[in-house]
């Protein structure tokens, strides 16, 4: 178990699709920046879910960027690094890494523009163990690369 983070691709909304959907699959973008069937026919849902994957556009399952967080361990190292540094991690702390394993939930867009000056803060943040530090600069540098794909595809930051 543990926490990943990933912003799905824009190629449904920039008109950017390989193959089109059909029509009874009923697809729609959900609010954690997916893509979705409305039907719930096992069968629709099954054809939906292979064009999905790998015939809708270039990315699989039309994820553009993923990251690993971590497991329990991972992330309750990085939520004590950033508790104990003295600067303020309110989105960090509350929607990230509240939880090693939450999963179904997302960053807003506005959620996401306070998040990116939260990152710009990690680098202040050392640690003196250095596989904890490695952990920490690896996590700093794939939130960054989340928050920017967010922001330049105007996706949420799901998990």
């Amino acid at each position: 178990m543990g926490l990943d983070a990933h912003v799905c691709c824009n190629c449904i909304e920039q008109g950017l699709l390989r193959s089109a959907p059909r029509e009874e699959w009923g697809v729609f973008v959900e609010q954690n920046g997916s893509r979705n069937s409305r039907s719930e026919d096992p069968e629709v849902l099954g054809a939906f879910d292979r064009w999905n994957q790998t015939d809708a556009c270039e990315h699989e399952d039309g994820i553009f960027t993923h990251h690993r967080i971590g497991n329990i361990g991972g992330v309750s190292t990085l939520r004590s690094a950033l508790e104990t540094s003295g600067l303020p991690f309110p989105i960090m702390l509350k929607n990230v890494i509240y939880s090693g394993t939450h999963t179904g939930d997302y960053l807003t867009a506005e959620q996401v523009r306070l998040l990116k000056r939260e990152v710009d803060q990690i680098a202040l943040v050392n640690l003196a163990d250095s596989d904890e530090e490695k952990y920490l600069r690896d996590f700093e540098i794939n939130m960054r690369n989340l928050v920017e794909c967010s922001i330049r595809l105007n996706k949420p930051i799901a998990f």
